[in-house]
């Protein structure tokens, strides 16, 4: 947290502040364990917030020195260095003051963008929630649903309220039929504010499972959460569920009242569209499939997606397609359009090295990690690298989820290297209790080491995975 460039040391903690959004409690419990690196993992945000923030401040401990310092321009610069260093105390009394502001206009906003919801009325709502799974079937969704209508989609980092209410704000207009809000989670009530301003016609749940447990504490809690999205949806709104998530199976019926439901999936028996002979073909980079309906062949389909749950949300959004009448053509012209979504199995072959590198760096749950695995185990020719730090905001359940992914990787993958982070100390001691070899483990202090000596590890006819990636604010 130290360094020799005080301004340096107050950016950085200004940093950890915004990758925590502000929250003072988690950002103080974290801070005295965070190490500043030579490089962030990701970039300082100057939001007019942060800019206000910061300004507050340095204007308190310009002050505070000065005063102190007694006109004495030594003192006053050596008082001004510590003050620096410890710039956490005057960004915790900066967020305290400004939250009267800040909570205020936060509500202005959101209830502006209320208003102009309210105003729309030909505007359909899709709501996508989950533990995991929700950026890929948005992707997916609006590629397929734009060559018919005119769809605005939240970008990757807009799941909050405030976050959506500004871009309703900024980009909503009537010109639009059709708005997907990807719905985020952290507590309890989360989705179900997130639904007074943007009531869904349609609502889809992803999956469940203990992404986020750190914050909301059990299984049970997480499911009713997710499941806001379904009980605050409009009274005539189609539910859309994914049927392979054994808790959403279990729960649904809790929550889904009177309303219609469309169920997705490739491992359900019961879901009437269904993928047939899938196929990895490891050169190209693809799946190829046969879409079926009662067991009626509609369609045979290539898709430009290496992750196989990318093929249960298609069903899913096909669907939805469905639903609001696009025809099957128009459907499969999309089909044609679909790309990798980035950070999410990724894929990039590097012809001249002959190395397949896939970045997963945006997964950050059990469920994708499971998935991550089972791609690499498709890959029968290539030597299998797979690198991570692990997850964060597992909570209590941290060491079981990592002994778990250990002995996945343990049976796959022929070189791991780990990141050193408390939970990939969990998957090092699962990898050795599976009796994988040390000489097939390497650890690194940082991400930015691992891309440093990455030429000397892998050689041709590799397949790489990056697996998550950790903020400075995680441990």
């Amino acid at each position: 947290m130290f360094n020799l460039n005080p301004f340096s040391s107050s950016f950085f903690q200004l940093y950890i502040l915004q990758l925590d959004e502000y929250d003072i409690f988690r950002f103080l419990k974290k801070l005295p364990k965070v190490k500043m690196g030579k490089k962030l993992i990701k970039s300082l945000v100057w939001t007019t917030k942060t800019k206000l923030i910061y300004l507050l401040s340095l204007l308190q401990i310009l002050l505070i020195s000065w005063l102190v310092a007694n006109l004495n321009l030594i003192f006053f610069a050596v008082i001004l260095f510590i003050s620096l260093q410890l710039f956490f105390v005057p960004l915790t009394l900066s967020v305290l003051i400004l939250f009267p502001i800040d909570y205020i206009l936060k509500k202005i906003i959101i209830s502006k963008a209320k208003s102009k919801i309210k105003k729309l009325n030909n505007l359909k709502i899709i709501a996508i929630a989950g533990s995991y799974g929700k950026t890929t079937f948005k992707e997916i969704l609006f590629t397929i649903l734009s060559e018919k209508y005119r769809v605005l989609k939240t970008p990757d980092s807009i799941n909050t309220a405030i976050g959506i209410s500004r871009l309703i704000l900024s980009s909503l207009n009537n010109q639009y039929d059709i708005f997907i809000v990807e719905m985020g989670e952290y507590y309890k009530g989360d989705i179900k504010k997130l639904c007074t301003i943007t009531p869904p016609d349609i609502s889809v749940v992803t999956g469940i499972n203990e992404a986020h447990f750190e914050r909301l504490k059990s299984l049970t809690n997480t499911v009713s959460t997710i499941f806001e999205v379904v009980e605050n949806s409009k009274e005539d709104s189609v539910i859309v569920l994914n049927a392979d998530d054994k808790l959403i199976i279990e729960n649904y019926k809790d929550y889904i009242k009177n309303k219609n439901i469309i169920m997705y999936g490739l491992q359900n028996s019961n879901v009437e569209l269904k993928a047939k002979d899938i196929n990895f073909n490891e050169d190209t980079l693809t799946f190829k499939f046969n879409l079926n309906e009662n067991n009626k062949l509609i369609d045979s389909l290539n898709i430009n997606i290496i992750a196989e749950y990318a093929i249960a949300d298609l069903i899913g959004v096909i669907q939805v397609a469905r639903k609001l009448e696009i025809p099957w053509p128009i459907i499969k012209l999309g089909i044609k359009k679909i790309k990798p979504v980035p950070h999410r199995l990724a894929p990039k072959y590097d012809r001249e090295k002959d190395i397949v590198f896939i970045d997963d760096t945006y997964n950050t749950n059990p469920e994708g990690v499971k998935e991550a695995i089972n791609l690499l185990s498709k890959f029968k020719s290539r030597r299998k690298i797979y690198i991570t730090p692990g997850m964060a905001e597992t909570g209590i359940m941290n060491r079981k989820i990592h002994l778990d992914i250990a002995v996945k990787l343990s049976k796959v993958v022929d070189l791991v290297i780990l990141i050193k982070t408390s939970s990939s100390l969990f998957i090092y001691e699962g990898l050795k209790n599976n009796k994988y070899s040390e000489d097939k483990i390497i650890f690194f202090d940082s991400i930015h080491d691992v891309y440093n000596n990455l030429n000397t590890i892998t050689k041709p006819n590799d397949v790489v995975l990056f697996q998550n990636i950790w903020p400075e604010n995680y441990v």
